[in-house]
């Protein structure tokens, strides 16, 4: 491990009562299937997260999910916004509109939902989630969510294009060893339009 107090600091974020509270709260709000994505589905498949924004993809329009969440949350003190990337970086696989929770009191959360909208692999992505169950201790209730799989974690990390993204790029292909699908990852890139060399 290259950074055993990082890895320390890191290990039990999906455990975390607050983050599974507010993600419990969240998604049925959502009214559309969603895929935690980002450090928390990382922690979920192998290293847990530094980050404690909660990341997911959202079989949704971007404006219809935020005029669905902005009556909900708004009233309750939440900030709610809308973010998009730049359309001249835009391709096939890479999300172009979000929406942003956030709540500073009691703790500060903050959600990005990644609209899907009609991008069809960010959409396969949901579908292809694991169904996964996690909770704060052993004996509290647990939340059922969809997981993005390690594959499409890494397939959308290498989108990004963001160099925060190459350590958990690592940390997925190298923990799961053979367990992990390389041929999914160079399959899937190539068929979004990415020369693979």
């Amino acid at each position: 491990m290259k950074d055993r107090a990082r890895f320390e600091a890191r290990k039990d974020a999906l455990r975390d009562k607050v983050i599974i509270e507010a993600i419990r709260f969240v998604l049925p709000k959502l009214e559309a299937e969603a895929a935690l994505i980002g450090g928390l589905a990382v922690a979920y498949h192998v290293n847990p997260p530094v980050t404690v924004d909660i990341d997911f993809i959202v079989k949704s329009k971007w404006k219809e999910l935020y005029e669905r969440l902005k009556p909900v949350f708004r009233p309750l003190g939440w900030r709610v916004t809308m973010f998009g990337f730049p359309l001249r970086r835009w391709k096939p696989g890479t999300p172009l509109n979000g929406i942003r929770l956030m709540l500073e009191e009691p703790h500060m959360l903050v959600f990005d939902l990644l609209a899907a909208g009609a991008d069809s692999y960010l959409k396969a992505v949901v579908d292809r989630a694991v169904q996964a169950e996690i909770s704060a201790t052993p004996d509290s209730e647990k939340l059922k969510l969809k997981i993005a799989r390690p594959e499409d974690l890494v397939v959308l990390k290498i989108l990004s294009g963001r160099e925060k993204d190459i350590d958990d790029t690592e940390e997925l292909t190298y923990a799961l060893g053979e367990k992990f699908d390389e041929q999914y990852v160079f399959k899937t890139l190539d068929s979004l339009g990415w020369k693979i060399f």
